[in-house]
């Protein structure tokens, strides 16, 4: 069971008075109004890239490229030295 992630919100108050507002008739109700001075809202977000799964398979990926790579030369060294080391061996020639 993978654990939620947390969450964090930050706010920044400027706090200001003005008067009374003369308009409400009634004493009982208060109008509060919020206004924000910055109307610009950053989101950030952790996402996973792979999963673990994702990177093994990655990592094998790349691990047989590069062996294969690593094999092909390892013949193609061997085939160059044994060229040089008997000369006089030829290669089959095919008849077209």
């Amino acid at each position: 069971m993978i654990a939620e992630q947390c969450r964090q919100a930050f706010y920044k108050v400027n706090w200001s008075q003005s008067g009374f507002n003369s308009h409400l008739d009634d004493p009982d109700h208060v109008v509060i109004y919020f206004y924000f001075t910055d109307t610009n809202v950053m989101v950030m977000k952790e996402v996973k890239l792979m999963t673990f799964n994702e990177f093994i398979s990655a990592i094998g990926g790349s691990l047989g490229l590069f062996l294969g790579f690593s094999c092909l030369s390892a013949m193609l060294d061997a085939t160059s030295y044994l060229r040089n080391k008997f000369p006089g061996v030829q290669q089959n020639k095919r008849l077209a």
